[in-house]
């Protein structure tokens, strides 16, 4: 799984997987970040404003390995 950061639409970077984005994570469930939790990038803190999980449609058995690699989340922040 990837995470996106944008701020007004800007791209701020990335989380190349869920260990990095749970290092940075500040908040009760990194599984399940809310509107106000706080995020670290680039030694930069942000609050989150809204956050979103996206998912590639349909795998097959031989293709469930790619799906960490299809799965990202956009974080939106402030």
């Amino acid at each position: 799984m990837r995470y996106r950061v944008f701020q007004n639409e800007q791209f701020l970077g990335a989380f190349a997987d869920k260990p990095a984005f749970h290092d940075a994570y500040m908040g009760e469930n990194p599984n399940s970040p809310t509107k106000g939790d706080k995020i670290v990038l680039d030694e930069e803190t942000y609050i989150v404003k809204w956050y979103t999980e996206h998912d590639s449609e349909s795998f097959t058995e031989s293709e469930s390995h790619q799906k960490d690699n299809d799965w990202f989340a956009d974080i939106i922040v402030k």
